[in-house]
């Protein structure tokens, strides 16, 4: 009897321990995630990186958590424990075909970089509900101070994770890292047509201008080099709610020294304006820039379409050096205080016919 005993409850006990070790393997294992990618904005080792992941569940998951888990010992990719910037998107620039993002990642995200010994790993939680088959997009902003790829180049075994509880579905790839990613693209050529121009300062001062008074001039130098022909454009910006280029007293409602004059002509010998007139070694100074009479300047236009013309040249294979005289003048009513211009030079070169 004791015999038909123990041949009748060993093998429920067997099957019994079979059925559960099955039970705890099935929940144990995880099911494949969908179509999957995690860009990163760097591929070189020792960098911070952002990094935009795709990521498309198979089942349902009504509260989940995200991880992403990287290869190595304590500390190889988070600098530090930290938090991480993170927000759903509906796009990132490598979406093509069937790696296209459904829907931005749904809820009140917070992102974070643990340390462990196990292999760093960055969470993201706060994550709403999720429907299978669906691919879900999330970026993970550059942090330089939590997170930063690997020091030493290779293959690293990277594993996304989305799990609830029991359920859980994951995917694991290989990703390159390098000792650079940066290509210097560079090249010279020689033996052909070049355009050099410098401007001796970037700052010109009247001094001070008295209501009713003389004029007052001051200088600044250009060059030129060009084995072709050149030119120089000029236009001013002398303030907001200006109509026309010119000095700018910011204390008035649009007060300034005009620089439009008539017919392209500034005459400080009858009235109070700004402009310019030009002395060159060689090239052509056009008509309203040049200095044949003491006290009428060029007009300067505002702005790029108003832009005017003063120097050009057939060819300059010398260096041509050309001085710019400023002239300003303030009528008895112009108003006192600091004015300002501010004049942008355009240089450039013909070529050919």
């Amino acid at each position: 009897m004791k015999n038909k005993f123990f041949f009748l409850v060993f093998p429920l006990t067997i099957l019994f321990c079979f059925l559960t070790f099955s039970f705890f393997l099935n929940l144990s294992r995880a099911s494949s995630l969908g179509n999957t990618y995690l860009l990163f904005e760097k591929m070189q080792i020792n960098s911070p990186t952002g990094m935009i992941l795709l990521v498309t569940p198979m089942d349902d998951f009504t509260n989940p958590e995200l991880r992403i888990s990287f290869p190595g010992e304590l500390g190889d990719w988070c600098i530090t424990n930290g938090s991480l910037d993170v927000t759903g998107v509906t796009s990132s620039p490598v979406d093509i075909g069937d790696w296209v993002i459904d829907y931005a990642l749904p809820g009140s995200l917070l992102g974070y970089c643990n340390q462990s010994a196990n292999g760093d790993y960055i969470t993201i939680e706060g994550l709403d509900s999720l429907t299978g088959t669906f691919s879900y997009g999330v970026e993970i902003e550059q942090n330089s101070e939590v997170f930063n790829t690997v020091d030493d180049a290779g293959e690293y075994l990277i594993t996304v994770e989305l799990f609830e509880g029991l359920q859980r579905e994951n995917i694991s790839f290989r990703r390159s890292f390098l000792e650079g990613d940066e290509i210097l693209v560079s090249a010279m050529v020689s033996d052909t047509l070049s355009i050099n121009c410098t401007i001796e300062s970037g700052f010109v001062d009247f001094g001070v201008l008295y209501q009713g008074g003389a004029y007052t001039t001051s200088t600044q130098n250009i060059t030129t080099q060009s084995t072709d022909g050149f030119y120089w454009t000029v236009y001013g910006q002398g303030g907001p709610g200006t109509e026309d280029a010119g000095l700018y007293n910011s204390q008035g409602d649009g007060y300034l020294l005009p620089s439009a004059g008539v017919d392209g002509i500034v005459n400080l010998l009858s009235d109070e304006g700004f402009g310019m007139v030009v002395e060159s070694s060689d090239g052509s100074v056009m008509e309203d820039f040049l200095s044949d009479t003491p006290g009428v300047f060029g007009a300067i236009g505002k702005g790029t379409e108003q832009s005017r013309l003063f120097l050009y040249g057939e060819s300059a294979s010398e260096t041509i050096y050309s001085q710019i005289t400023y002239g300003a003048r303030a009528s008895f009513t112009a108003l006192t205080g600091p004015y300002n211009e501010t004049l942008t030079y355009v240089c450039g070169g013909y070529v050919g016919e």
